[in-house]
């Protein structure tokens, strides 16, 4: 009997792990089906004067990556964003970077280290940190031009899922 309960508690574990998984994965499924919409702000920037106004990207795909300094995957991130950022500029795509817990002074010398030229602001109040629930980083999401949330990678990306959900969101335009 015991062996039975330790089966089926080991069995609805891995169900809700699974679920779970699923659910960050495919941020539609949390609304019934329906994408969430992506709340917009406006931050400092980092590598530019004035602000990062997400509401200043409408219509275009953005790819909006929270990072830290002091975070080992986000820095080993950065230079793949960078290139895809290059890559798919061209395409009404837009990248957006959101340091978040962080020095300023320290997200500032690894923006210029490794050479990212997409908007980046500090979200020194936690602000845009809450609206999107950012748990572990780095984390990214992808926006529809409509506003709506399209994918959610919680960790660092790797290109080609990356490419495929800024291929996605393109083509719901």
């Amino acid at each position: 009997m015991i062996g039975l309960a330790r089966q089926l508690a080991l069995a609805l574990v891995t169900f809700l792990v699974v679920l779970l998984g699923w659910r960050v994965a495919h941020p539609a499924a949390r609304l019934g089906g329906r994408a969430p919409e992506a709340p917009t702000f406006s931050i400092t920037a980092l590598n530019a004067s004035g602000h990062v106004d997400l509401s200043s990207y409408a219509g275009r795909v953005v790819v909006l990556n929270f990072w830290a300094s002091w975070c080992g995957p986000c820095r080993e991130e950065l230079p793949l964003l960078e290139r895809e950022w290059r890559r798919w500029r061209g395409d009404v795509v837009t990248f957006v970077g959101v340091d978040v817990r962080d020095a300023t002074g320290d997200a500032k010398k690894v923006i210029a280290a490794a050479g990212i030229t997409y908007p980046v602001g500090h979200d020194h109040a936690y602000t845009v940190e809450r609206l999107y629930s950012v748990g572990a980083l780095p984390e990214t999401f992808v926006i529809r031009p409509d506003g709506h949330v399209a994918a959610q990678f919680a960790g660092a990306v790797d290109a080609g899922r990356l490419g495929a959900a800024i291929a996605r969101a393109l083509g719901e335009r």
